[in-house]
């Protein structure tokens, strides 16, 4: 699914994942890394960000964190070995999902 919105274009799969964004925003553009991850998975965006959500597969809510940085670390000792979601939340309200995998 294609919404066009102020801020661009945004590429939705068919889970309600943003999966692309074009180049007029810089707002949704973070990354996750190491991805797979077994300890701890840092965040970073070049725009600051002001809540982090990680979930599981059925959507339920595992780890919530407000922040107000453009880079964080979470803590993943605790999360079982899967597949997650982390959705990083945007002062504007833009939300942004991407997948991770826990070793």
């Amino acid at each position: 699914m294609l919404i066009a919105t102020p801020k661009g274009l945004v590429v939705f799969n068919n889970l309600g994942v943003i999966t692309a964004l074009n180049k007029q925003t810089e707002v949704g553009n973070f990354s996750v890394f190491p991805n797979p991850a077994t300890d701890a998975l840092q965040i970073s965006s070049k725009t600051v960000f002001t809540k982090v959500e990680m979930q599981n597969l059925t959507g339920q809510v595992l780890l919530s964190e407000p922040v107000h940085t453009s880079s964080h670390q979470l803590n993943l000792q605790n999360v079982a070995e899967g597949i997650y979601f982390v959705r990083v939340t945007y002062a504007d309200g833009l939300s942004v999902t991407k997948k991770i995998i826990k070793q």
